[in-house]
């Protein structure tokens, strides 16, 4: 005869082996991969946003109301470049608020506006802790949970959503970039008038 102690046994057991599977599969949060601080010898992390996420940065980090996708357009390599070649000459410029990180700690993303029949470039800045933040608890992220379940990385979760926070302080930050002249303007720190 079975006892109630051994069943439990049995099925605490069986938990166990299956939270070890799990943990052990590729995808898993346990499979997760923390990037670094970015160094300042290293490239920028950025990724040029397409489709919905990229409206959505642009209305949300940028303020342009007035869009849809066909007012959008895709930076290419030479711009990025060029911009941010010019990036921190024009940040050391710029009066930051207290909790502002050196650059190269930002991540970012870059979205190409048409807006009265000018390009213009919107860089939405996230600092590192936030992208680590979410891949430590990948749980509270649905992008992460699905990009898991479909075999992609989770790293690369803010590569495709947007990333639009309200407050956050400096740790987010927005500014636009005019390919033709090499000027930025409208340098936009969450939280701050």
């Amino acid at each position: 005869m079975t006892t109630s102690a051994t069943v439990l046994g049995r099925r605490l057991g069986a938990l166990i082996v299956a939270v070890l599977f799990l943990g052990a599969m590729p995808g898993s949060a346990s499979s997760i991969e923390i990037p670094e601080k970015p160094g300042p010898e290293e490239p920028p992390r950025g990724a040029v946003l397409t489709g919905p996420a990229a409206v959505e940065v642009a209305k949300d980090g940028c303020h342009f109301f007035e869009l849809d996708a066909k007012s959008l357009w895709e930076p290419g390599p030479a711009e990025i470049a060029r911009l941010e070649k010019l990036l921190p000459e024009f940040m050391a410029g710029q009066k930051t608020p207290s909790d502002y990180q050196p650059l190269h700690e930002y991540y970012r993303q870059y979205v190409g506006i048409v807006q009265d029949g000018k390009k213009r470039i919107c860089i939405n800045f996230f600092h590192h802790l936030f992208v680590r933040e979410n891949l430590e608890r990948p749980h509270l992220n649905p992008t992460i949970q699905k990009i898991l379940q479909e075999g992609g990385r989770a790293e690369d979760f803010w590569k495709r959503e947007a990333i639009v926070v309200d407050d956050g302080g400096a740790y987010f930050f927005t500014v636009q970039f005019d390919p033709e002249t090499g000027t930025f303007s409208q340098l936009r720190f969450n939280g701050y008038a």
